[in-house]
């Protein structure tokens, strides 16, 4: 269960932070999620963007995550994003690829 805020700055420029708790289904006690981030629209249809994450495990290490990408407007309600996500403590053992679709239904 997580909570989304989002507030532009600009025309360009917002932030947005977030705050929950996740459960992994493997352990009684959830993990405390937070995370903020940047967006920066550099053109009408590119955009980048970058977020600091972390995962707060009661019973194991905690994660703490970067996530940055790039996002690209296809058309007037599809958004194709790109991003790749680290583990600043453990690079040689976390990272991600993701590429992602999204689409405005109404």
């Amino acid at each position: 269960m997580l909570l989304l805020f989002e507030h532009s700055l600009s025309d360009r420029f917002g932030i947005g932070y977030n705050i929950g708790v996740e459960w992994d289904g493997q352990n009684i006690s959830p993990a405390a999620f937070l995370g903020i981030g940047a967006y920066l629209d550099i053109t009408e249809r590119i955009g980048t963007f970058i977020e600091g994450y972390n995962y707060l495990h009661p019973d194991r290490d905690n994660q703490y995550l970067t996530e940055f990408g790039f996002t690209c407007l296809v058309s007037r309600r599809v958004q194709l994003d790109f991003a790749t996500d680290l583990d600043l403590l453990h690079l040689n053992s976390y990272h991600v690829l993701s590429i992602g679709v999204s689409w405005l239904i109404n």
